[in-house]
């Protein structure tokens, strides 16, 4: 099994991040898509309540971020730039 090191994983999100249409063509193929389906079949799973508080590490380009905040209301926090 490969062990990858957090400059490996920094490449990808930049690479990425530079490319957000990439990362929705990707995200297209490799679910046959269906990714919003299971994005919105992998939050319903989780039976969140509004008020429930979540944390999303690994969020990526945060596309779960709406499925999220159907189910537990506004008034999230975007705490990445205190954890790069």
């Amino acid at each position: 099994m490969r062990t990858y090191s957090l400059e490996d994983v920094r490449q990808v999100y930049m690479f990425y991040g530079r490319s957000p249409l990439i990362y929705r063509i990707c995200s297209y193929l490799i679910f046959f898509g269906r990714e919003d389906y299971l994005r919105r079949k992998a939050v319903e799973s989780l039976n969140l309540r509004k008020g429930d508080r979540v944390l999303d590490l690994g969020c990526g380009m945060g596309y779960n971020f709406s499925y999220l905040e159907k189910h537990i209301g506004g008034g999230w926090k975007d705490c990445r730039h205190r954890l790069c």
